[in-house]
Order: structure tokens, then C-alpha cells, then sequence
């Protein structure tokens, strides 16, 4: 009948379109391994401290990411130490000077701490209306969801990747 011919169509044409979306989240999927793996290699070649804070976010943002904040911790506080945010560097810098001028001291009130407890990255899913978020940063950002991560070399956190 020509109402199971255009079922039989349609569910030709869905099964097509799923076959695209998977193709296309696997290409996705390549291209951010590639983007790593490119950065890394980028990073490889770096002997200070002070190159790899300064190159870190560029290199994240080249990952797939709009911003990124680099920062480090001692003794339970957090000192921002490198922004970039691409097609922006202004904006960047008020992030980084807002960040400087306002350490934290991490506390169980803030998401930071869950990554320090956990040892593991966390996902914020409504930055904008999280009261755990850093307030000061957050007002200079205008964050979105995002993703922050420990750095820890020797299993020890010494830093942050927001």
C-alpha cells in the first residue's frame, strides 16, 4: 500500500541520517584526539614552569575549548596564573588580573574542593548560577558549563585547568 511504501521510506531515511550521526560523532571524536595529541606535542618541548603556564591554555583552547584558566595551589589556595580565551586576549587579561587580584582559599563551599578531595575533574553544569563557583572570576568569565581538572604530577595537586 503507499502508506507502508512512505513507512518504509521514512524509516530508510532515518536509519540513513543514524548511520550520518554516528560517522560524523566518530570524525568528532578523531579530531579532538588529534587536537590533544597535537598539543601535547606542542607542550612536549617546554623546560619551565613558567612556558608551560604561560602556552597551557592556548594550547587547551586549540582543543575545542572557548577559554581556559591555568592556575596553581598552595596550601589551600588558588592563584590563577594564566588565561586565554581565543579571539580575545583583553578579555583574557581582565579574567587573569580579576583572578590575581582575588585568591581563593579553597574551601569546602567551593567546587575546587571536591577536585581536591576526589583527585578527579568535575563538571559544572550551570557555572552562572552555582553558588560553589569562585564568584570573582565567575563575574569576569561569564561562565558557561564547564570542565576543571587537578594537575598532579607525583599524584600531588599543584594545580588547576578550568
Amino acid at each position: 500500500t503507499p502508506a507502508a511504501m512512505r513507512l518504509i521510506q521514512l524509516m530508510t531515511e532515518i536509519g540513513a541520517l543514524q548511520v550520518e550521526v554516528a560517522q560524523a560523532q566518530v570524525q568528532q571524536k578523531n579530531d579532538r584526539y588529534a587536537a590533544v595529541r597535537n598539543a601535547l606535542s606542542r607542550l612536549h618541548g617546554i623546560d619551565s614552569i613558567e612556558q608551560m603556564l604561560e602556552r597551557a591554555p592556548t594550547e587547551l583552547c586549540r582543543c575545542g575549548f572557548d577559554r581556559a584558566i591555568i592556575s596553581r595551589v598552595e596550601e589551600s589556595t588558588w592563584w590563577v596564573e594564566g588565561v586565554h580565551v581565543k579571539s580575545d586576549p583583553e578579555w583574557a587579561s581582565d579574567i587573569a588580573r580579576v583572578g590575581r587580584d582575588h585568591p581563593v582559599h579553597i574551601d569546602h563551599l567551593l567546587i575546587e574542593s571536591e577536585i581536591m578531595r576526589r583527585r578527579a575533574p568535575v563538571l559544572v553544569g550551570d557555572a552562572q548560577h552555582d553558588p560553589r563557583t569562585n564568584a570573582a572570576i565567575g563575574q569576569a568569565s561569564l561562565p558557561r558549563p564547564y570542565v576543571a581538572a587537578p594537575i598532579m604530577p607525583d599524584g600531588r595537586i599543584i594545580g588547576l585547568l578550568h
